[in-house]
């Protein structure tokens, strides 16, 4: 009998006004990383026909092509790390490609000689974030600026790339 008494107590304790309609005010703001682009680029490869020259990278990308995705994605920082040991500047350029291969986006970099590690942070919002979201490749091209610099084996080119991807999610967002 003290239990039924027991039990009787705690089940009329824990069941109070409960609105179950406070679901839908629920919103989550989750934030994850995207691996981009990353490669490692040494004097071999840019050297063509006795000359110095560019080197590109194409990757396919299909981390954004859910619908639902996209339309939870509040905003996107690409996040890049650019390590340049060379005694040469470098222009690179960043494209981002739709499925006809169009650029609907694109980031370009000056790399001075010998600049050691840089960081770099792009913030992609409101209409250009439509834009890079219709991306389905990314192209990325590095050219050496010419001089007469002798070059060493040892030197290199470092290049990575993140998206940090910021969503927000509704219980009412159908």
């Amino acid at each position: 009998m003290l239990i039924f008494i027991c039990l009787g107590i705690v089940f009329s304790t824990c069941v109070g006004n409960v609105d179950f309609d406070q679901v839908d005010d629920i919103v989550l703001e989750p934030e994850f990383k995207v691996a981009l682009v990353h490669f490692r680029a040494n004097p071999d490869d840019f050297v063509t026909n006795g000359g110095l020259s560019f080197i590109s990278d194409i990757t396919e990308i299909h981390h954004f092509d859910s619908g639902t995705a996209q339309e939870s994605i509040t905003k996107i920082e690409l996040l890049f790390e650019i390590e340049n040991t060379f005694n040469k500047a470098f222009n690179l350029e960043y494209q981002f490609l739709n499925n006809l291969n169009q650029i609907t986006y694109t980031i370009t970099f000056n790399i001075p000689q010998n600049s050691g590690l840089l960081q770099e942070t792009r913030e992609i919002t409101n209409d250009e974030l439509q834009l890079f979201l219709s991306s389905k490749g990314i192209v990325v091209f590095a050219e050496m600026e010419s001089d007469t610099a002798p070059i060493t084996q040892d030197m290199f080119l470092d290049y990575k790339s993140v998206a940090d991807v910021f969503l927000r999610i509704s219980a009412n967002d159908n």
